[in-house]
């Protein structure tokens, strides 16, 4: 596999962007290991994602990308290991943070429709303000069109989820997020099988958001857009590979060790290692 240096879509470093807030990571993972009914699935994953950077987990199928994303998140346990964002915990945190997921993971046929869906990134905010003010009811309301405006659905808000397209449901996703003004945004697959709208729609969107400080981390497949967009790469293959700035990390050698690597001998280690005990 050759690869060969693209145009960076950001002249800031991510390494220069990370130092924001103390020197604290947008999310870092220590010694963290996951497994599906005994078999690996992720193993010993330290990494550090910068502040302020729009970052992109890459990797074979299978290697474990979209486990990742959900570990951090705890949507499935985990068998060891520590997780922060920005030096606290995800229930910390939590209202600061947005997850769009894989779209094959939504349930489409729910009879809700797309305005419904984007106040429901509302729903943290509601909790503090148990009894909105009618100034307060309109502050919302504001921001359920502008997220709607800023992904082009403004038009669709009346709509069934079931009744658009597999791009306009991806932009309603991203637009539930948008309304929660979110310090971290993460995103599994958010280009697969998309309309080239909806490409254009997200790009725009990442890209306002690293202009506002914001982080966001996605889990992408196709290296020739890499580098349209991010700069930082986190390269995965059931361990972590290699993970930095783009300039310096995305490279023949790197690409190599992530997409030809065998998974037997990993697997072999880690079986070898329930079997002795020592992980449950």
């Amino acid at each position: 596999m050759e690869y060969k240096q693209k145009h960076h879509y950001s002249p800031e470093s991510a390494s220069a962007s990370s130092e924001t807030q103390a020197g604290q990571q947008a999310i870092e993972t220590k010694s963290l290991t996951v497994a599906y009914n005994k078999r690996p699935v992720l193993w010993d994953i330290n990494i550090s994602i910068p502040q302020n950077s729009i970052s992109a987990i890459i990797g074979p199928n299978g290697a474990g990308k979209s486990t990742l994303l959900k570990a951090m998140l705890e949507l499935i346990p985990r068998i060891s290991g520590e997780i922060r964002f920005i030096g606290q915990t995800l229930s910390q945190i939590r209202t600061r943070l947005s997850y769009v997921p894989q779209r094959e993971s939504v349930d489409w046929n729910y009879p809700i429709r797309v305005k419904e869906l984007v106040e429901m990134g509302l729903y943290h905010k509601r909790r503090i303000f148990s009894h909105k003010t009618r100034t307060q009811k309109k502050i919302q309301e504001q921001r359920v069109w502008d997220a709607l405006e800023q992904v082009q659905l403004q038009d669709f808000a009346r709509r069934l989820i079931s009744e658009l397209s597999g791009g306009q449901q991806q932009r309603a996703f991203l637009a539930r997020s948008l309304v929660m003004d979110p310090t971290i945004l993460i995103m599994d697959e958010p280009f697969s099988g998309v309309d080239s709208a909806t490409e254009k729609s997200i790009y725009e969107v990442m890209h306002m958001l690293r202009k506002q400080k914001k982080t966001i981390v996605i889990v992408h497949h196709n290296l020739n857009t890499l580098e349209d967009f991010a700069d930082y790469v986190v390269m995965l293959n059931l361990s972590l590979i290699a993970q930095g700035p783009i300039g310096t990390t995305l490279n023949d050698d790197t690409l190599n060790k992530t997409y030809r690597g065998k998974l037997t001998l990993l697997q072999k280690a880690f079986g070898a290692v329930i079997e002795k005990g020592k992980l449950g």
